[in-house]
This record gives C-alpha cells, sequence and structure tokens, in this order.
C-alpha cells in the first residue's frame, strides 16, 4: 500500500496563524468552470481573479499585486523532473483593470499572465521586490491553489490501495494574511490563513463573505463589467444603510 501522511496542525495559541474555511455555493461553482472552460482558463485562475478583484474593492485601486505560490519546477534545468526537493517559489501576480473590463476579458489577461509567469517561476522574490519602488512592501497577501490532492482518493486508486491521509500538520507563513482556494466535492472552497495579533475574527469573516460574493457575481456575470461587479456583502449592506444611516 502507498499510503502518503502530512502533520495536522495543533490547536492554534495566540503566537500561530488562524484559519477560516468557505466555500462557494455548488451552483455558482458549477458556473465558474463553464465560464473559464469558455475564456480558456482554468478554475485556479477564476479564484485567482476573484482574490484581486476583492483586494481591487479594499483597496480602491484598480491595479493591484500580490504573492502567488508556484512549484518551481519549471525551471530549464536538466533532470529537474527526477529531483527530490523542496522548489516552490513566490512570485508577484498583477490584477490590473480598465473601466471597460470584463469578467471574461480579465479571465483571459490572468491565464495568459499565468501561462507567461511560469518562464519566471525561479526567480528569487527578493530579487523582484529590490527592482520596484514598493521594494519589500510589494506584497501583502498571499495566495496559493492546492491542487495536489486532485485525482487521489478515487475509487480506482482506493481499490489498488493507494491513498492520501492527513495525521498532523502545523501552518506557518510570513503574511499576515494566505489564501488558499481548492476543490472539494465539485465546490470551490477557499481557506483564509491569518495572524491574530493584526486581524480580529469578524474581520476575517468579513473579507471571506465578500470573496464569496465575488465569486458569485463573476458567476452570474461573466460578460458584466469588472468594475460594475457587486463586492458589498448582504450584511455589509445592512450595517451601511440600517446601523451607519439610521437617520
Amino acid at each position: 500500500d502507498c499510503e502518503i501522511k502530512a502533520m495536522k496542525k495543533p490547536e492554534a495559541t495566540e503566537e500561530q496563524m488562524c484559519e477560516k474555511f468557505a466555500g462557494v455555493s455548488k451552483k455558482a461553482s458549477e458556473k465558474l468552470k463553464k465560464i473559464t472552460e469558455a475564456s480558456e482558463s482554468t478554475i485556479n485562475t477564476a479564484a485567482e481573479t476573484a482574490v484581486g478583484i476583492m483586494l481591487q474593492a479594499y483597496s480602491g485601486s484598480r491595479d493591484v499585486v500580490f504573492g502567488k505560490v508556484v512549484s518551481g519546477r519549471n525551471a530549464d534545468m536538466q533532470g529537474i523532473e527526477n529531483m527530490v526537493g523542496l522548489f516552490i517559489n513566490t512570485i508577484p501576480v498583477r490584477v490590473r483593470t480598465e473601466k471597460d473590463t470584463t469578467v471574461s476579458e480579465l479571465l483571459k489577461q490572468q491565464q495568459k499572465q499565468g501561462t507567461d509567469s511560469t518562464n519566471y517561476d525561479y526567480c528569487s522574490l527578493a530579487e523582484i521586490q529590490s527592482m520596484t519602488a514598493q521594494g519589500s512592501e510589494l506584497i501583502k497577501v498571499l495566495y496559493v491553489f492546492e491542487n495536489y490532492t486532485s485525482g487521489l482518493n478515487t475509487s480506482d486508486e482506493q481499490a489498488e490501495g493507494s491513498q492520501i491521509t492527513l495525521d498532523a500538520a502545523r501552518e506557518q507563513t510570513n503574511y499576515a494574511i494566505s489564501i488558499s482556494g481548492f476543490e472539494e466535492e465539485g465546490q470551490l472552497m477557499f481557506k483564509l490563513m491569518y495572524d491574530p495579533n493584526k486581524y480580529c475574527e469578524e474581520e476575517i469573516n468579513m473579507i471571506l463573505d465578500r470573496l464569496i460574493k465575488i465569486c458569485e457575481e463573476m458567476a452570474e456575470k461573466p460578460d458584466g463589467l469588472v468594475s460594475e461587479l457587486e463586492t458589498v456583502t448582504e450584511k455589509e449592506k445592512a450595517l451601511i444603510l440600517n446601523d451607519f444611516n439610521a437617520t
């Protein structure tokens, strides 16, 4: 039997990162998949694009940058496919839109950027940051799409004795917020890992709610303008209209 084991995260303390999960509805997830197929992109790109749109909403800018974790195994090195070791790297992702950019156009734009950037997966993030005006402040948020379990635990493979199980794990990053996207039973899911010394649970829940809202908007309005997507959740609307503006 081939059994892969990973470590499970222990109970969080104030010094450790905390995490929260949220999922896009199955109906919206299915629509997103069809949209990505039509635009020759992937569900990974859709999740990445949603993160970019969310950061645009929070920053008030149509041009945002965040870090993306990549495999790092695309380097032009002979025999790299047979090498054992950790090659993962972080590279910048830029999400830039105009007033007339549609959701489908942005998906194609981000897919092309992702394909082109594979030629630079091996580049040092520190060197990239040193070439920018922002320097080490260039990246504040980290994003990764977790697809290492794709195709595993299927009935055929289980019959052969291959399976993946989780024993124990502890995750830690140097970023105050790290967002993971993954698929689970046909549903697009997000995990948000955060520093509890910098963000409270209510803030994180609001970020996740807004991210899910954006994904649902993208699913319903693939030909709509990115600038016109609704990024405010119903809970936020009620807070603004009823509580803050009660007069």
